[in-house]
């Protein structure tokens, strides 16, 4: 069963701090995260952004509109509408590798701090400029400190509206164009980003995933590579569980790496074939480095590849998750299913106690 995108019903749980572990952080994901993130990885190619993602998910819709200096894009589907507006285009420039990771320390930052049950108990969160470099964000305190106080305009420059059905149902929205961080800064070696109490950050915050700890040290593609797997292994759990694996096509690498159309291309075999192929090696190389004998596998299923369009169209990656990182996926998965029993078991009860109505 091949999912790029899925439509299951996730139930949030945010861990407490103590249950910080050392292979792995809980990553906060939602609507709003993943469109924040991929207009972050557009870069300077934001124009393309709409057309990319309607290859891949056909079920909503996407525009961009560029509005007094500002750009807003805006993604539709039944169960409500977001937008997000950039006010400054030149934060946007290359890869964004480095404002796409702060983007990611930030929500992982807020969840071990600031947010329970996605209410905010904290207005900021802070962390010493070392762990930049501790985590392999950065290779010394010098970059650290240039790299955040860079990349913090791209942070508070993110504005967000709209309304949407999330987990159980329940309606989250904000109402006008709102940033969703108000300030951030570093003072006496400790970094600190402020969070915008106006927003219910439930409209941020529906649930969470795990991510690797050697997330930080990745290249850019292979960053962006590895969120992904772990993205979607959040909403493929059932796959893991009874087959250990699950299959994401190479037209949704294609969006989510970046890697430019075939069409009109002069060098297919280096910016396409090789840019997936390298980016998956990278990755793999990596786990085996920081993780050891975790089990991690990407291979590369592919029916007809007698061009370049086939190659994208009929090749899939099949990810096998194993060891620490597939129990945990597991524990969600019956984690959500006792909740869906739990809530068909109340559904019954009430259902016995409610009297007959006589005709």
């Amino acid at each position: 069963m091949i999912q790029t995108q899925s439509t299951t019903q996730i139930y949030c749980v945010n861990p407490l701090p103590e249950e910080r572990n050392d292979d792995f952080y809980y990553t906060p994901d939602s609507r709003v995260s993943q469109l924040v993130l991929d207009a972050l990885g557009a870069g300077k190619y934001i124009d393309e952004l709409p057309s990319r993602k309607c290859q891949i998910n056909h079920n909503t819709a996407y525009t961009l509109v560029a509005k007094d200096g500002k750009h807003i894009i805006t993604s539709n589907n039944c169960n409500g509408e977001i937008s997000l507006t950039l006010s400054d285009l030149t934060h946007l420039t290359g890869t964004n590798k480095a404002a796409k990771k702060l983007f990611v320390l930030a929500l992982i930052k807020v969840n071990e701090q600031a947010v329970r049950d996605t209410k905010l108990v904290c207005h900021y969160v802070s962390f010493p400029l070392q762990e930049l470099v501790d985590i392999g964000f950065y290779t010394s305190i010098r970059s650290a400190r240039n790299g955040f106080n860079r990349e913090k305009d791209s942070l508070t420059q993110l504005e967000v509206q709209g309304s949407f059905r999330g987990v159980r149902r329940k309606k989250y929205s904000v109402d006008t164009m709102t940033a969703l961080f108000s300030n951030a800064f570093i003072k006496n070696g400790q970094c600190y980003i402020y969070m915008n109490t106006t927003i219910d950050w439930g409209f941020l915050i529906q649930y969470f995933t795990v991510l690797p700890r050697y997330y930080f040290h990745l290249s850019n593609r292979a960053s962006d590579l590895l969120y992904y797997i772990f993205y979607l292994a959040r909403q493929n759990t059932q796959e893991l569980e009874s087959h250990g694996y699950f299959m994401i096509s190479f037209r949704a690498l294609q969006h989510k790496l970046m890697i430019p159309s075939e069409e009109g291309q002069d060098h297919i075999q280096r910016d396409i074939k090789e840019a997936i192929e390298g980016t998956v090696s990278q990755l793999l190389e990596a786990h085996r480095k920081y993780c050891g004998d975790e089990k991690f596998s990407l291979t590369r299923v592919c029916g007809s590849c007698r061009t370049t369009k086939e190659y994208l169209d009929n090749s899939h990656l099949k990810v096998e998750i194993g060891g620490k990182f597939a129990s945990k996926f597991i524990a969600f998965n019956r984690r959500t299913i006792n909740k869906i029993e739990e809530k068909r078991g109340r559904q019954a009860k009430n259902k016995e106690k409610t009297p007959a109505v006589a005709n």
